[in-house]
């Protein structure tokens, strides 16, 4: 028991990626910076298509609704 409690304790992994963060920092921010844009224009792309379906008359809500999803 006191062996599997000491893997436990000493977790090589946690040690592996503090260095690999540190090492990557760059790369790491670089990432996430794609990612939040990647995000920022989805969400820009949907805006204009509900304005769209909405000058056009149409309830996008209500589309939802017929879905079964929620907005």
């Amino acid at each position: 028991m006191l062996g599997k409690d000491m893997i436990t304790l000493e977790n090589p992994k946690k040690e592996y990626f503090k260095q690999y963060a540190q090492s990557n920092k760059e790369q790491i921010n670089a990432n996430a910076r794609i990612r939040r844009m990647k995000q920022k224009e989805k969400v820009e792309k949907y805006d204009r298509l509900i304005a769209a379906l909405r000058s056009r008359g149409i309830s996008v809500e209500e589309l939802l609704k017929e879905g079964g999803q929620t907005l």
